[in-house]
């Protein structure tokens, strides 16, 4: 899980830069559940009290415009209707206003139903109506107790609260249950007969085909509520475009970062760690931001839901909070992969600025050609070069002379147009990328002009990381590699906290530390004193004869060059011995 381990640490390293990532996921996603809930106790509110019917069919008037108050049809000349009496129950609905003594003026649904049929309420509190001008209220009615009495539409008669209901809303408004003969004096006056608004089916019940009659479904029905519809698609276009947002967000600001830490990708490359690894690095670092920045948006919208006063429709459902949160977390994840191209295109040398190191075996006949035609030029020319087990090789020569063309192929960065490329007898000049990746981070050890350690870790966290992507404990100890090269102290500062020299012999101690068979040094002591590259130069030449352990370095200063077993020397493309 070196991927893992990755993303935690550079986590831990950069934490404001992330906690910016976390709050702005963090903002977006309680606005979703802010709105969500808002849309949520909306919509509830104007259904609740139809969801209770637990029906299948409503049939009104076709002169209504499936609008349920406008409707008005005669009981008994509906056609006939197939199916149980217990199936089938009249529905009254009207605008009105509740007032009365010490009761404020409040907006409410006026249903008229028969308390025997299936659309009677569930009561919290009281009983069903059984006399004249007894009444069932939605709890949500303000200042309304049982026995109570109100009025409704200013009428100068007066209504009986006997029962209470909850989460019994129609068109925003709480419903008011009156029996539906009050209700037909109430609206029609006293010479009302058999006047209702629709009639409500269930079970399978089913009325005759009528021309003059609309059939709909409980959920058309719902969907013609007036604002209903136009109020669900604006949330959803909300919510939708947060959604994407975020994803946009989280994207923007990984390419960002992977950009700034091209360098660092291309030191793990470099050291053979995969483009897989980098990118499942981020992919879980994307996936922690989401989790955190989600979990801080759920723990706000539980905050939201304890203070917000009962008069705001605002209401929470598991099934769109679960929803909303995992597909969050995929955008998050979605957002992240616009840097996995970013990623994969990072060429180590393009990383540590133009190419350098490699490795030590057998060139024959090596040959570098670029461009075609008339524009094709000759990098390298036939170089022969054999370097043996233990030896400390120097190379030098001027600028544009083929030096680091020649350090890419000899660590397999790119392939020769021409040649064999052996390492340990093994032809390693037209390997995959995976194949070379392997070998350098196997048999391999680097060490650059600006030490390019990961710097978001700590020294001892370098060695760490060598031993996670191995998978196996290093036959070296780090403190006794950082101690030989007088920098255990510094085992837990970071890289930024480290002078030019330390962070150049920490890096000597990392290319050290896995015992590769080759360690490549380019330009090491270009940006150190005339002091500490004497040191490092000195260093190097005590490995080779210590641990047996191959050096190949790059460099124009003669003084450092009197330390090696040997100099080779690049002029125009060709290879001599010094």
């Amino acid at each position: 899980m070196s991927d893992l381990y990755l993303a935690i640490k550079e986590m831990k390293h950069a934490k404001l830069r992330y906690s910016l990532i976390i709050f702005t996921i963090f903002l977006i996603a309680y606005l979703i559940y802010f709105l969500t809930g808002l849309a949520y106790g909306l919509a509830n509110n104007n259904r609740s009290a139809i969801d209770h019917w637990d029906a299948e069919r409503i049939v009104m008037s076709q002169y209504a415009n499936k609008n349920l108050a406008a409707s008005e049809l005669q009981a008994q000349s509906l056609p006939t209707i197939k199916g149980a009496k217990k199936n089938r129950a009249y529905l009254g609905q009207m605008m009105g206003v509740v007032s009365g003594a010490k009761v404020k003026k409040q907006n409410t649904s006026v249903f008229g139903v028969d308390f025997d049929a299936f659309l009677k309420p569930t009561l919290i509190k009281g009983r069903l109506p059984k006399a004249t001008r007894e009444v069932v209220v939605d709890d949500s009615l303000q200042d309304i107790k049982i026995n109570q009495e109100i009025q409704l539409n200013g009428r100068s008669e007066k209504y009986k609260v006997v029962g209470l209901t909850t989460d019994h809303r129609y068109n925003t408004q709480p419903v008011t249950y009156l029996s539906l003969k009050d209700f037909r004096q109430m609206r029609y006056g006293p010479t009302a007969s058999d006047q209702v608004n629709a009639i409500v089916l269930r079970d399978g019940a089913a009325i005759k085909k009528d021309d003059q009659l609309t059939n709909l479904t409980i959920k058309q029905l719902i969907d013609n509520i007036p604002g209903y519809g136009p109020q669900v698609k604006t949330f959803a276009l909300m919510i939708g475009a947060l959604l994407i947002i975020v994803a946009f967000i989280v994207g923007i600001f990984m390419y960002i970062i992977t950009i700034e830490k091209t360098t660092v990708y291309g030191v793990m490359r470099t050291q053979g760690i995969s483009g897989g690894q980098l990118v499942s690095s981020l992919i879980w670092q994307s996936l922690f931001l989401g989790l955190i920045g989600v979990g801080a948006g759920l723990i706000g919208n539980l905050l939201t839901t304890l203070v917000l006063p009962v008069s705001v429709p605002y209401a929470n459902n598991s099934l769109l909070i679960g929803a909303f949160s995992a597909v969050l977390l995929v955008m998050t994840v979605i957002g992240a992969l616009f840097s996995i191209w970013r990623i994969l295109k990072i060429n180590p040398l393009d990383a540590i600025g133009g190419g350098l190191m490699m490795s030590l075996m057998r060139l024959e006949k090596i040959t570098k050609r670029f461009g075609s035609g008339d524009q094709q030029m000759t990098a390298l020319n036939q170089i022969d070069l054999t370097i043996e087990k233990g030896q400390f090789i120097g190379l030098t020569g001027p600028s544009g002379s083929g030096k680091t063309t020649l350090l890419t192929i000899m660590g397999s960065l790119q392939s020769p147009s021409d040649g064999q490329l052996y390492f340990k007898d093994r032809e390693i000049g037209h390997l995959t990328e995976k194949e070379r990746s392997a070998l350098r981070f196997n048999d391999f050890g680097f060490i650059l002009q600006s030490s390019n350690l990961v710097s978001f870790l700590t020294v001892s966290e370098q060695f760490e990381l060598v031993d996670r992507l191995r998978q196996t404990p290093s036959p070296n100890k780090a403190e006794d590699l950082l101690k030989e090269l007088g920098v255990l102290e510094q085992q837990r500062q970071y890289p930024a906290s480290l002078s030019g020299g330390q962070r150049q012999r920490v890096a000597i101690a990392r290319a050290l530390y896995g015992q590769p068979d080759l360690i490549f040094a380019d330009e090491p002591t270009a940006s150190l004193d005339s002091k500490r590259a004497i040191q490092v130069a000195e260093q190097l030449s005590a490995i080779t004869k210590k641990t047996g352990q191959t050096i190949v370095m790059v460099s124009h200063d003669e003084r450092v060059l009197a330390y090696t077993d040997q100099v080779y020397i690049m002029r125009d493309g060709q290879l001599t011995d010094k």
